[in-house]
């Protein structure tokens, strides 16, 4: 989230993805196939989390 909102989508690539996170392209491409399936997870994530603290 970080990497978008301070270059926009379509300037986030994977590596600057990877380099923000400290963690290798290797670890990406192993769990997800691209950036958009990156993204789709991550606001899964998201909306899931924003449910979990409603309810409290």
């Amino acid at each position: 989230m970080e990497v978008i909102s301070e270059v926009g989508y379509g300037n986030a690539s994977l590596a600057k993805i990877v380099k923000h996170a400290g963690i290798s392209k290797g670890v990406i491409s192993y769990h997800f196939e691209g950036k958009d399936d990156l993204m789709t997870q991550l606001v899964i994530q998201l909306y899931v989390s924003g449910r979990s603290s409603r309810r409290r």
